[in-house]
């Protein structure tokens, strides 16, 4: 067991490394509750973010999708794709607004891909999140706004098949998960956590990972660790 949770720190700090990212910084848990220093959110170079991204699906989706990257005032187009999908890395203000510092740590890097309906319906409210984190809201207001933005049906439930890929070896998306398995991401609205079976929390099984029971209900559906991609 000990063996193995050390090839997890050392596979993890491989991953931090090549995202340009320092080993002081992964010694060091990000405990503030607020947004850190804004440069710390950036990747090394935006080739670096691009690879990461790409990384998120298969080649033969990600070699033609449109491209985001992240700016100081949220993410703009780096390259126009034309088959419906959009690959970007997502930072740490998509997950929880119930993990504190995890929020705002700006170690996290979650490269994914959107499908068209994923991108047309899911994207936005990642988006939003994004330009309330680095307008310096903080965790209760950003819960506060996306809210009012589903009750004005500026963000609607899904239609379609809304999914998305995260299959990168280069992903860190928790301090106490670091890298976990490639997966699948299904935005099914209002499923619950009894249509899929007690399954656990980052096990291997289909879990209800977001707002159960909500119009965002996403499932997470892993694949083995011999899917990842390098960035």
């Amino acid at each position: 067991m000990m063996n193995r949770r050390i090839a997890k720190v050392l596979a993890n700090f491989a991953v931090l490394a090549g995202l340009g990212l320092t080993s002081a910084a992964f010694a060091d848990r990000y405990v503030n509750d607020e947004l850190a220093a804004i440069d710390t959110y950036f990747a090394a170079s935006e080739e670096k973010e691009v690879s990461l991204a790409l990384s998120a699906a298969p080649a033969h989706i990600s070699e033609t999708a449109t491209v985001l990257v992240m700016e100081k005032n949220g993410y703009r187009t780096a390259r126009e794709g034309s088959n419906g999908f959009v690959c970007l890395v997502e930072r740490s203000w998509a997950g929880s607004v119930d993990y504190i510092g995890a929020f705002w740590d700006p170690l996290i890097r979650a490269p994914i891909c959107y499908n068209r309906h994923a991108a047309e319906f899911v994207l936005p409210l990642y988006l939003l999140r994004t330009e309330l984190a680095l307008a310096g809201k903080n965790r209760a207001q950003i819960a506060a706004a996306i809210e009012a933005a589903v009750s004005s049906g500026k963000l609607k439930a899904p239609t379609g098949t809304a999914m998305s890929y995260m299959m990168s070896a280069g992903q860190y998306l928790h301090p106490d998960i670091g890298r976990w398995l490639p997966h699948l991401m299904i935005w099914i609205p209002y499923t619950e956590q009894n249509d899929w079976g007690a399954n656990v929390l980052a096990g291997v099984d289909p879990v209800v990972f977001r707002n159960p029971g909500g119009p965002f209900a996403m499932v997470v559906i892993p694949y083995n660790e011999t899917r990842f991609i390098e960035p």
